[in-house]
């Protein structure tokens, strides 16, 4: 906002400023070539909870540029108390009339005004020259150059006013919609990725004239229980170039029942096969490394149903395998398949695959814990597609029934290292995808494995 430009070359600014936003302010400040004097304090009687304090004021900045002391000498308090209204960001009329006290001459600009003002445009140059004012002195000869001039300006004012009065009823309508539902605090536990999905919709709903935020629950919740799935991601992705509006939005959730209904069944599909595969070698005593090893490389939902897509599993798989060797000591028994690095949200869950016979040790507990430190101090960052955290899970044929173990269990749980079996994984992954043809049928019955399994069933001559 070049407000810079605007102003006189001795001017004064008042600007309103909250404690959390002093900084921003006093930027805003130099930036706009001003130099800030002093401040009156709104005391608003009612309290705001902040992280610190009990907030209940706001600060009114006074700078100046050039000379611009007060045509008046008369003095207000620095300290105005006046209770609040109800309204957001809606101001005390009283610091409008202390304003308008201090400096009574020149011409004033009121930028995010909360109500309209009153007032004059002083225009002198229209007939500095030449009259260009008619007779009964209340029409501009719009035709000629000043007047052409003024009319320009005219429209350029109204046309920024306008958009600025569009701009804050945008942002007092998405305050009203963004908390309806509890829709911002569930929006904060989301990712990155989905936050910007789920902000893209959101916009949708707030820019649509006919929609009330009264009214945005139930897309809101269709954005709550889709958000989290990439192809659900990748169709907002699509409208995007065209405008995402509420009729998008509303077609695009009719193409994702079909689209959310061909993922289940890949699901229900595929990853049943993947069951099955690492079933059989469970109980028929695989070769572990060759036939185990790649499902949970390729397959890292195995390891936990919940995890989507993962990432940068080859480079934290090499860097694990380089760095947390296990001792030349260790039997063959006691050995592990493999150890591997699964990305997913922003997490680096550190996966060790014992054998499907191995009963679970002390010395195991110790050696997944020391991986998991070692990717701690060695793998987290703050770059873009750096894992910020990393937790841990061991997979072992069989649960020690030593008390000891037991204990170490529950420590090293409370640091998010975990412990589990084949054969527990395999039960929680049934069941999951057992949901998975339930839900099928929810959303698109003719996806079901029965419907499929009956459209393939010869016809009886």
């Amino acid at each position: 906002m070049p407000a810079q430009e605007w102003a006189e070359d001795d001017a004064v600014l008042f600007l309103w400023a909250t404690s959390p936003m002093l900084e921003n302010a006093f930027q805003v400040i130099r930036a706009w070539g001003f130099k800030y004097k002093t401040s009156f304090v709104w005391d608003k009687v009612k309290h705001n909870f902040g992280h610190y304090n009990s907030i209940r004021h706001e600060f009114l900045l006074v700078c100046t540029r050039g000379s611009c002391t007060p045509d008046a000498g008369k003095l207000f308090d620095s300290v105005q108390t006046i209770e609040r209204s109800d309204r957001h960001s809606e101001k005390p009329e009283e610091f409008r009339k202390i304003i308008e006290t201090l400096y009574t001459r020149g011409a004033k600009l009121e930028l995010f005004a909360r109500a309209y003002v009153i007032g004059e445009i002083h225009a002198d140059f229209i007939d500095a020259d030449e009259d260009n004012v008619s007779t009964g002195r209340n029409a501009v000869h719009w035709e000629s150059l000043p007047g052409q001039k003024l009319e320009d300006w005219g429209q350029k004012a109204l046309t920024f006013v306008f958009k600025q009065w569009l701009d804050l009823q945008r942002k007092e309508k998405e305050e009203k919609v963004v908390k309806t539902a509890d829709f911002d605090r569930w929006l904060a536990t989301r990712t990155p990725r989905e936050q910007r999905v789920a902000k893209r919709l959101l916009g949708a709903i707030v820019d649509d004239p006919n929609i009330e935020p009264e009214s945005a629950k139930p897309l809101l919740d269709i954005v709550k229980t889709n958000v989290e799935f990439q192809a659900f991601q990748e169709l907002v992705d699509e409208i995007e170039e065209s405008g995402v509006s509420v009729q998008t939005f509303l077609k695009l959730f009719e193409d994702w029942r079909l689209i959310e209904a061909r993922e289940h069944l890949k699901l229900s599909d595929g990853r049943l096969e993947v069951m099955e595969r690492l079933s059989e070698c469970v109980e028929k005593g695989a070769l572990e490394v060759k036939q185990i090893q790649p499902l949970f490389e390729n397959n890292g939902w195995l390891a936990n149903t919940s995890w989507g897509d993962v990432t940068g599993q080859t480079r934290y798989t090499e860097l694990l395998r380089k760095h947390c060797t296990e001792p030349k000591s260790l039997e063959e028994k006691d050995r592990r398949i493999d150890i591997l690095g699964y990305s997913v949200s922003g997490i680096l869950h550190v996966v060790e695959l014992k054998r499907p016979d191995k009963t679970l040790s002390r010395d195991d507990l110790d050696q997944v814990e020391k991986y998991v430190d070692w990717a701690r101090a060695n793998l987290l960052g703050t770059g873009r597609d750096s894992p910020a955290y990393a937790s841990g899970l061991l997979i072992v044929g069989r649960l020690s029934k030593n008390a000891a173990n037991a204990r170490k269990m529950e420590r090293l749980a409370g640091s998010d290292i975990l412990v589990d079996t084949y054969d527990g994984l395999l039960d929680r992954a049934r069941r999951v995808y057992g949901e998975v043809e339930r839900r099928l049928k929810s959303i698109a019955p003719e996806y079901t494995r029965e419907a499929r399994r009956t459209r393939k069933k010869p016809a009886v001559p």
